[in-house]
């Protein structure tokens, strides 16, 4: 079919769990336990696992285009949250911050890290989360079709890889995304991204 299982698992996945939820509401309630712990600790601990292979020479492999990457879609996501939210869409900043990271930087982590700090109620961090999934789930299913269709990107593996590491939301999502197109665009993509989710301590650090 030209796609990827990982993306097939997800498109099952979301009809599934829609038509479960249609079929029978209680079902919902019974698989919550479950599908909470497989989303937070399992998947934080392959987040993890991911992470302990990223070293001084994966980095340096990536290049400097990498990083700059990375440093530029950070910074540009961050002021265009800010600008649309304070004077566009005149939101409480505490929710521009909140969406603004979890674009920025690591999707929900980030929002999750940035609560902390501003402080902001749960309808917002659950608007800024909501917000997140959904341009994350769209991004899984467009950015292979991106390095099918797009020229530059299917001639240039490395460049694919840079280009999702950097600009994807979730760690998971670049992992999955990064394996529906080839191996080589996963290994950039990951390496690319977890140097971009390094960006997240400082911002908190200059956020507070």
């Amino acid at each position: 079919t030209g796609f990827s299982p990982f993306l097939w698992a997800s498109l099952i996945g979301i009809t599934a769990g829609n038509a479960l939820r249609a079929l029978s509401p209680n079902g919902r309630h019974t698989l919550s336990p479950g599908v909470a712990f497989a989303k937070t600790r399992l998947l934080r601990f392959g987040i993890i696992l991911y992470g302990t292979k990223l070293t001084v020479q994966k980095i340096a492999l990536t290049g400097s285009a990498g990083i700059l990457a990375d440093l530029f879609t950070v910074s540009s996501t961050l002021l265009l949250g800010w600008v649309l939210g304070e004077y566009v869409l005149k939101l409480k900043p505490q929710l521009t911050a909140l969406i603004s990271s979890g674009a920025a930087i690591c999707g929900c982590s980030a929002v999750a890290a940035t609560q902390t700090v501003v402080q902001g109620e749960a309808h917002e961090v659950a608007a800024a989360i909501g917000t997140v999934v959904l341009c994350g789930t769209i991004a899984m299913f467009l950015y292979p079709l991106f390095f099918k269709f797009v020229p530059a990107l299917a001639t240039n593996a490395k460049l694919m890889g840079i280009f999702t590491g950097s600009t994807m939301h979730e760690v998971a999502g670049v992992v999955a995304v990064g394996n529906a197109c080839s191996a080589d665009v996963a290994a950039t993509a990951i390496v690319t991204k977890l140097v971009r989710v390094c960006l997240l301590a400082p911002f908190l650090l200059l956020l507070s």
